[in-house]
């Protein structure tokens, strides 16, 4: 019988196999891990606790516009693009993709796997 735990790796192998996908990591909001599946290069607990703050300014912005709660947060630069989505109440999937990768591809495919780590986790 596989955990809790278990099923979230495999969910974050997956996406990682998503076309230009770099890396993949599941955090909590207060930016600690849960799962990654990130290169070597990056330190996590950086990547993490970032990503987080990330996802928490774009929050306070949008409660400043009075705009709801943001769903996704995309940062582009010159060689990859950070993808940040809400999982439910308690967490956060980021991906990094390669500058060229076709976002279209990645958001379709990584909402599919947002759904199941949302429903591991019980929303």
């Amino acid at each position: 019988m596989s955990t809790v735990q278990d099923n979230l790796k495999a969910f974050l192998k997956q996406v990682v196999q998503i076309g230009d996908v770099e890396g993949a990591a599941l955090i909590t909001r207060d930016g600690f891990e849960i799962e990654t599946q990130l290169p070597p290069s990056i330190n996590s607990e950086t990547f993490c606790a970032l990503s987080a703050t990330m996802m928490g300014a774009a929050q306070t912005a949008s409660v400043e516009l009075n705009t709801g709660q943001p769903h996704m947060v995309i940062v582009e630069t010159d060689r990859s693009n950070i993808l940040c989505f809400g999982a439910g109440h308690s967490a956060l999937l980021v991906i990094t993709v390669k500058a060229h990768a076709n976002l279209g591809l990645v958001l379709v495919k990584t909402r599919e796997f947002l759904k199941k780590i949302e429903d591991e986790l019980g929303k």
